[in-house]
């Protein structure tokens, strides 16, 4: 099942969605973050109506997504430019994962500008037929995404954490839309792990994300993920996040903690 007849077989009852988790969307006994972090806010803008550009997200990952899941979203305040929605989705009825999504629209009578940081990446997948292509097999969820390394591989001991990967959903129908770029958020391999000698099983617990513009959109549904850890000990990560369209636009920016079980 690809990320559009997800979406497409999410089902509303009265104030609740319920959303199927499909196997080949999970990594270890959970599904991918990136995955119920979109089911999250599909369900804040389907339950709620909200109108208003998201412009940011905190997302907690409480415990394992498994099966089919219930979305439930709780408007919080709702004020003249801004409004703050709360979605939960629970994973046989106990809660799998909060999150704290902030609209609003870009205001144009805003005097301050800092731009945001350069792509790294001279070429895309789209601009240069020679950069390689492929589908990696694991984890499992990356069955559903074709990825071109940029720079990092996993696990090759590198003495820096940093990553960055150009990423797309296999299914075009997720190419530009923001559900389908928050599920692809998520998609690398947490920076540290790259300067690690052997797999070692990791897992996301927070994500905090900014959306810097109104209209994400890319080229056939290419987006540049980077990835760096700044600090790690005690089991635990934390890590910085960027994603940057075709065209070099960044597009967010975030923050997440990872724990490292090994």
């Amino acid at each position: 099942m690809n990320f559009s007849e997800i979406l497409a077989n999410t089902k509303r009852s009265g104030s609740t969605l319920t959303s199927p988790i499909p196997q080949e969307w999970t990594q270890g006994r959970t599904a991918f973050g990136g995955l119920t972090t979109a089911l999250a806010y599909y369900g804040a803008r389907e339950l709620t109506d909200e109108t208003r550009a998201l412009r940011g997200a905190m997302i907690s990952f409480v415990g394992p997504t498994t099966n089919e899941v219930t979305i439930e979203a709780t408007p919080l305040r709702s004020g003249r430019t801004t409004s703050s929605i709360r979605a939960e989705i629970k994973s046989n009825n106990i809660s799998a994962t909060e999150a704290i999504f902030t609209f609003a629209d870009l205001r144009s009578d805003s005097k301050i500008h800092h731009s945001p940081p350069a792509s790294p990446a001279p070429t895309s997948p789209v601009s240069d037929s020679s950069l390689e292509v492929m589908r990696p097999n694991f984890p499992q969820f990356y069955n559903n995404f074709e990825v071109s390394p940029f720079q990092g591989m996993p696990f090759s001991n590198a003495k820096q954490p940093d990553i960055s990967w150009w990423v797309r959903h296999r299914d075009p129908a997720a190419h530009n839309s923001l559900e389908g770029l928050l599920s692809i958020g998520d998609a690398l391999v947490p920076a540290y792990g790259t300067a690690m000698r052997e797999w070692t099983p990791m897992s996301s617990m927070t994500w905090m994300i900014n959306l810097l513009t109104d209209t994400a959109t890319t080229e056939q549904g290419w987006w540049l993920l980077r990835s760096t850890s700044d600090s790690a000990g005690g089991g635990f990560t934390s890590q910085n996040m960027t994603i940057w369209n075709t065209s070099g636009d960044c597009v967010l920016m975030g923050r997440q903690m990872v724990t490292i079980f090994g």
